[in-house]
């Protein structure tokens, strides 16, 4: 009786702790994609203050 219901306790913790790593990695890999945007909009905003100022003529 008991045996039983602690071998389901402890599967049922194990799949959530499986289920919880390969969260892990999801999230640490959109992680490491969100990094890779924000360093590459700044080197874009770099670039772009590095520029020649452009004169605006109005008509």
């Amino acid at each position: 009786g008991i045996n039983k219901i602690r071998t389901k306790k402890n599967e049922l913790l194990f799949a959530e702790i499986e289920y919880m790593q390969k969260r892990e990695m999801e999230l640490q890999n959109d992680n490491m994609f969100l990094r890779n945007k924000i360093a590459e909009n700044e080197r874009a905003q770099q670039q772009m203050n590095m520029l020649p100022p452009t004169t605006e003529y109005e008509v």
